[in-house]
């Protein structure tokens, strides 16, 4: 064939076709624009009204009961129209032992005798935190796991906050949140 010639105008010439990855550009985008609000919806509107549920359910916890005359201390847990709840949220620590491997979130509600030991935890909140943290931070995992020791722990606690605090002001402790990883 000469220079000049073309190619016979029998021959399919094949028209570039677009690409698979074109194809999936669109929905991969609608499966990325789901997943965001998805999860925007999530921080912004589930989170903050599971999180009222949670608190508002440790703060129900100050309400009025019967006490039971063969609990333990019944007396001295016994919630009263005047106590008032304190909540120390969220805090992390690494179990004894653990090498950092494992860790405990927690949440603890303290009621409390009067609102001046309220003032009083808010002022000296970094002690009341580290006073707790100490306490648990010396515990195992084992010990913390184990449903049968949260009392005896719950004591501890206690008594750790009646060195920071007047004794007697805190009145009862609850684990609203505990979880050991």
């Amino acid at each position: 064939m000469a220079e000049n010639e073309q190619a016979p105008e029998n021959e399919e010439t094949v028209p570039a076709t677009p690409s698979a990855g074109k194809k999936m550009v669109p929905i991969l985008l609608v499966v990325l624009g789901g997943l965001i609000f998805g999860g925007a919806s999530g921080f912004f509107m589930v989170g903050p009204a599971v999180a009222r549920k949670v608190t508002g359910a440790v703060v129900a916890a100050k309400t009025d009961a019967k006490e039971a005359p063969a609990a333990k201390n019944a007396e001295a847990d016994a919630p009263s129209a005047d106590s008032k709840i304190f909540l120390l949220d969220n805090m992390v620590l690494n179990p004894a032992g653990s090498s950092g491997q494992r860790f405990l979130l927690v949440s603890i509600a303290l009621r409390l005798k009067d609102a001046e030991t309220e003032a009083e935890l808010k002022a000296r909140d970094a002690e009341v935190r580290d006073a707790l943290l100490r306490v648990l931070g010396g515990k195992h995992v084992e010990e913390l796991s184990d449903i049968s020791q949260r009392d005896r722990i719950k004591e501890e606690l206690r008594t750790a906050l009646d060195a920071v605090v007047k004794p007697g002001a805190v009145k009862g402790l609850y684990f609203p949140q505990f979880v050991i990883q």
